[in-house]
C-alpha cells in the first residue's frame, strides 16, 4: 500500500483588516492527526513470493497569521498560534514458505513533510494590548516496522526495510511591525516561540530458512 494523507488547516486574520476590541484576539490553527496502516503477505506452495510493503507520505501543514496592513487594538491578549501533533505507525509483514523456495520481503516506509507555521505579517500595527504572544508547536512521532520471513525447502531468504524520514518546518516570526506606537496606548509584551519534538523510529527484522541457503 502507497497511501498519501491529505491535510492542511490555515487560521488568519485577512490583508488589511481592522479589529478594535475590549475582548481577547485569539488566532488558533491546530491539528491532531493518527494514522495506523498494516499491510502483510503471505504465500504458500512450490516456489512462491509474499511481500508486504506500507509507505506513508504525510503533509499536514498548520498555519496561523494575522495578514500584512492589518491593525489592531484590543485590552486584553493577542495570541497567533500554530499546533501540529502528529502519530504514524505502519507495520509490514510478509510470509513466505515453499517446497522448493520461499522470498518473503517487507517494507516499511513514512515520510513525514509537514510545516507548522505562525506569524505576524509585514506593516501590522497593534496599538494597544496585553500580551502578543506567537507560537509554533510541532510533535511527530513516526514508527516504522518491517518483518521478513521466508521459508524453503532448499532456498529461503526474507528482507526487511524499515525506514523515518521527518522533514518538515517549525517556524515562528513577525514581519516589519508597529506596537504601542499609539499615544495613551502600550502593548505589555511579544513573545515568538517556536518548539519542536521529532522521533523516529525504525525496526527491520529479516529472517530466512532453507536446507539448501539462508
Amino acid at each position: 500500500l502507497n497511501s498519501t494523507a491529505p491535510g492542511g488547516v490555515t487560521a488568519y486574520i485577512g490583508d488589511g483588516a481592522s479589529i478594535n476590541t475590549a475582548g481577547k484576539v485569539s488566532v488558533e490553527a491546530k491539528q491532531n492527526v493518527d494514522f495506523n496502516m498494516f499491510d502483510g503477505g503471505a504465500s504458500i506452495g512450490g516456489i512462491n513470493a509474499g511481500a508486504g510493503v506500507g509507505i506513508v507520505s504525510l503533509k499536514n501543514d498548520t498555519t496561523a497569521f494575522i495578514g500584512q496592513n492589518s491593525s489592531i487594538s484590543t485590552n486584553d491578549d493577542i495570541i497567533v498560534e500554530a499546533g501540529l501533533r502528529q502519530d504514524a505507525d505502519i507495520k509490514a509483514n510478509a510470509a513466505a514458505g515453499g517446497l522448493i523456495g520461499g522470498l518473503g520481503a517487507a517494507v516499511a516506509i513514512v515520510n513525514d513533510d509537514s510545516d507548522t507555521t505562525a506569524y505576524l505579517g509585514d506593516t501590522v500595527t497593534i496599538a494597544q494590548a496585553g500580551t502578543v504572544s506567537v507560537k509554533a508547536d510541532y510533535t511527530s512521532t513516526a514508527k516504522a516496522e518491517a518483518i521478513g520471513a521466508a521459508v524453503g525447502g532448499f532456498v529461503g531468504a526474507g528482507a526487511a526495510v524499515a525506514e523515518t524520514n521527518i522533514t518538515g518546518t517549525n517556524k515562528s516570526y513577525t514581519g516589519s511591525i508597529q506596537l504601542g506606537q499609539t499615544a495613551d496606548k502600550t502593548v505589555g509584551a511579544l513573545s515568538v516561540t517556536a518548539t519542536s519534538q521529532a522521533t523516529g523510529i525504525a525496526k527491520a527484522v529479516a529472517g530466512a530458512a532453507g536446507l539448501g541457503a539462508g
